[in-house]
């Protein structure tokens, strides 16, 4: 998360999609994948579901981070409750990478992928964590 953060912060680190998406991976994504991988790992899971359950994590920390850049153009300062600084600082986003439809399919497309893959676990009750995949999905600011 570290590195993700020291990324993102410097400037003009990233210059194109693959750089931002290794910010965004090294930044949210691990945020994400570790309570993951950790729960997973305490559940005496297979190495091949706690992978599972890493990638998961990284999903959603890429769709988290897409949908930030989305609500960055579309909602004012007042409604997301900060600074939407990234335009007036020329800050590299999914959005002026990939332009708005582009990255709002992309996030939507990493969500539902999300879903489909946590729906499949077997030997646990995803309630829960479908519910909490919601809430990051369904936030407005």
């Amino acid at each position: 998360m570290v590195l993700g953060q020291s990324l993102d912060i410097q400037e003009n680190t990233a210059t194109d999609w693959p750089a931002l998406q290794r910010i965004h991976h090294h930044k949210t994504g691990c945020l994400l994948s570790a309570p993951l991988e950790m729960a997973a790992v305490l559940a005496d899971c297979e190495p091949a579901v706690r992978q599972t359950w890493r990638d998961i994590g990284f999903d959603i920390g890429l769709a988290f981070q897409i949908q930030d850049d989305l609500l960055d153009v579309q909602k004012s300062a007042a409604e997301l409750g900060k600074s939407n600084s990234d335009a007036r600082n020329q800050k590299v986003t999914s959005v002026t990478l990939l332009g708005e439809q582009k990255s709002e399919d992309l996030m939507l497309s990493l969500y539902q992928n999300s879903y489909q893959r946590i729906e499949k676990m077997k030997g646990f009750d995803s309630t829960a964590v479908l519910e909490l995949l919601k809430s990051i999905q369904n936030r407005s600011h």
